[in-house]
């Protein structure tokens, strides 16, 4: 499952009231992912690295590449683990994303178009992520 930290809303509300339930069902191999945002980071997520060998060596990778990488548990019900991407650490990659992105899909996203760069470049970090596991 994804999850933005940053959410506001009926779909952080769902994710929050739903990840008991998923975490008792999956167990161990439930993760959320989202963004890295720091103001909510001191707050609602308690740093620990995963046990799990494959997800810490797929982070490891991002992390030996410049991508800052924060684990840990969101301190909600049923302390779901996270994985959570800090997109200005993968900046550098901007232009290359971006054209990866319109070659695909022949979308163009404006500079100034936050949300839509921040989606973009987040995806591009969940791709990596995911193919460090092939």
């Amino acid at each position: 499952a994804v999850v933005s930290t940053q959410s506001t809303g009926s779909f952080n509300t769902v994710i929050r009231s739903k990840a008991a339930v998923t975490c008792q069902e999956l167990g161990d191999k439930y993760y959320l992912i989202g963004p890295y945002v720091e103001e909510k980071m001191r707050f609602e997520v308690e740093q620990k690295e995963p046990d799990d060998y494959y997800v810490r060596s797929a982070i490891q990778a991002m992390r030996d590449r410049g991508i800052k990488v924060v684990t840990g548990q969101w301190l909600i019900e049923g302390s779901p683990k996270v994985i959570l991407f800090d997109l200005g650490s993968s900046w550098n990659r901007y232009s290359e994303w971006m054209t990866d992105f319109w070659n695909v899909t022949h979308i163009g996203v404006p500079e100034h178009d936050k949300e839509s760069v921040n989606a973009v470049m987040f995806g591009e970090l969940i791709c990596w992520f995911l193919g460090e596991f092939s």
